[in-house]
């Protein structure tokens, strides 16, 4: 009986965790893609939904990246029809990286694979949000795609990037707050930084809201 609830009690502090972390990975997402937003097609949603995948899983995975972007387009006064096509197709990548996450475990811990998956991710999220922005505004598929291709070069160098500098270091501290010797205090640092990144959102937003009425 006492096993089982160390057991009990493991696997619910690893949750509460994944929870925090998934949630603070979102609005970390989501401020600095507002941040970035002056950037052309350079955003970190890719960066927080890799690496949220890869440690936690595909339903992780999908969680992170639909509410990123969702949430973001929201914030940033840009959602429209697009923003149901680009937030599923974010959490279909998610979800696909946790997959391969799984299959291929050791994948976290190459900077290099972890940049080739960045890559080839970025490449199908852009097929995908293309091909349904074409179906949606009635585009020939041709011209979309040919139209595509200097916003896709610069999304993929973009998250490539991305991936290359941070994703080892973010999917190192995901890791170690997941682990059952994760302390009290660090869940209490992790609550805080989360705090944090939400009153910047609210203060992004304010300063949308402030920015249209004027």
């Amino acid at each position: 009986m006492k096993a089982n609830n160390i057991a009990e009690g493991i696997n619910n502090s690893k949750l509460r965790f994944k929870k925090l972390v998934s949630s603070t990975s979102i609005g970390s997402a989501v401020s600095l893609r507002a941040a970035m937003l002056p950037l052309p097609n350079i955003e970190p949603v890719m960066l927080f939904t890799l690496a949220g995948a890869l440690v936690y899983g595909p339903l992780y995975g999908f969680f992170i990246g639909f509410m990123a972007m969702a949430i973001s387009d929201i914030i940033i006064k840009i959602a429209g029809v697009w923003t149901i096509y680009t937030a599923i197709s974010y959490g279909l990548v998610g979800f696909a990286a946790g997959l391969i996450g799984i299959l291929k475990p050791g994948i976290k811990k190459s900077r290099a694979s972890i940049v080739l998956l960045a890559f080839t991710l970025t490449i199908i999220y852009d097929i995908m949000t293309t091909a349904a922005w074409a179906f949606s505004f009635m585009v020939p598929l041709p011209v979309a795609f040919v139209s595509l291709i200097p916003f896709s070069l610069i999304h993929v160098a973009g998250n490539c990037a991305l991936a290359f500098i941070f994703a080892p270091s973010i999917i190192g501290f995901m890791s170690r707050v997941s682990e059952p010797s994760a302390s009290s205090g660090l869940f209490k640092k992790v609550s805080a930084a989360r705090r944090y990144v939400l009153e910047g959102i609210t203060g992004i937003y304010r300063a949308k809201e402030t920015k249209t009425s004027t």
